[in-house]
Formats: C-alpha cells, sequence, structure tokens
C-alpha cells in the first residue's frame, strides 16, 4: 500500500493503522510541543512499515520545487515574452 498522509492533525494516523508493507509519504506539518512533527507517529510507524518519509526532512523539497515549476509554467503560459 502507498499512503499518502497530509490532514494537518499531528500523531493522527497510528502504526496499527498501516500495514507491514506500506510505504508512507507524510507530507503534513505540524508544530506540536514545540517542535515540527508530521501527521503520522513517525516513532511507532518506523518501526512497522516498509519505508517512510520523516518530517522535518521528507517531502519538503520537493513540495518547494515543484510550487517554482508550477509558478514558472504558470508564467510561459501567460505569454509575456
Amino acid at each position: 500500500d502507498l499512503v499518502v498522509v497530509g490532514i494537518g492533525k499531528p500523531h493522527y494516523i497510528k502504526a496499527d493503522w498501516l500495514m507491514s508493507n506500506s510505504i508512507v509519504l507524510d507530507v503534513g506539518i505540524n508544530v506540536h510541543e514545540q517542535r515540527i512533527v508530521g501527521d503520522v507517529d513517525y516513532d511507532e510507524a518506523y518501526k512497522k512499515v516498509k519505508y517512510i518519509t520523516p518530517v522535518p526532512g521528507g517531502l519538503g523539497p520537493i513540495t518547494v520545487s515543484m510550487l517554482l515549476s508550477n509558478v514558472y509554467n504558470a508564467w510561459k503560459a501567460m505569454n509575456f515574452n
């Protein structure tokens, strides 16, 4: 299973909700107890799933690069040349 989580609730997804062969992409960013954490209970899920992205340090750079790419493509489509 591929699980993509971005609901905005810290540690909402628990390890027992996931299968052992799951790949988890946590795109949630939350401030919890003065730390940045994801939507998945990472410490528990890490022990169970096949792969999980960390928060912070996971998909953030990809999100930013895709945003910039989309802005550039929109600018080109507007024909300001």
